[in-house]
C-alpha cells in the first residue's frame, strides 16, 4: 500500500484548454473531490416502538473541490472561457497517480488584497458526472 505522505506537489490539469490558452494559474493549497453519500432518508412510521429507522440513498455524489491559486492579472478576461464548460478535469497527485473526473470551474474569486501578503484567488470546481463528448454518467477514472 502506498500512502500519500505529503500533499506537496498536487496540482489540476483543465483538459479542454489549449496549452496555448493565456490563463496562469499555480496552485497554493486544493482540496480534492471526495464522496457524500446525501445523508439518510427516514422512515420511522406510527408502527415504530424504541427507535426512529432510517435507510441510505441510493445515488452518491462527488464533492466539489476547492483551489487556491497565485494568478496573473492577464489571466482575469480569459477565465470567463472555463467558467460553466463541462470537460475532463484531472488532479495529479505528488506520487503521479491522478484522477480525472468531469466538471466546471464554477467560481473564480479574487480574494482581498493586503500589504505584505500574496494575492490569491479561490476556485471551486463542481464534479458533473457527465463525460463532456459522450453525455454519458462517468465516475472518476484511477491512475496509479
Amino acid at each position: 500500500m502506498a500512502l500519500l505522505r505529503n500533499g506537496h506537489s498536487t496540482t489540476i490539469l483543465f483538459g479542454v484548454l489549449d496549452p496555448g490558452f493565456p490563463l496562469t494559474l499555480v496552485e497554493k493549497t486544493l482540496t480534492p473531490i471526495g464522496w457524500d453519500g446525501g445523508g439518510m432518508i427516514d422512515i420511522t412510521n406510527m408502527r415504530n416502538v424504541l427507535v426512529r429507522t432510517r435507510i441510505s440513498k441510493s445515488l452518491v455524489t462527488l464533492t466539489e473541490m476547492t483551489v487556491n491559486v497565485q494568478w496573473d492579472p492577464a489571466s482575469f478576461v480569459p477565465m470567463v472561457v472555463p467558467i460553466q464548460l463541462n470537460q475532463p478535469i484531472t488532479i495529479a497527485y505528488p506520487d503521479t497517480s491522478t484522477i480525472l473526473f468531469y466538471g466546471w470551474l464554477d467560481t473564480f474569486k479574487p480574494q482581498e488584497h493586503k500589504e505584505g501578503e500574496e494575492p490569491i484567488a479561490a476556485m471551486t470546481i463542481i464534479p458533473s458526472n457527465i463525460n463532456s463528448l459522450t453525455g454519458a454518467e462517468a465516475l472518476p477514472v484511477y491512475t496509479p
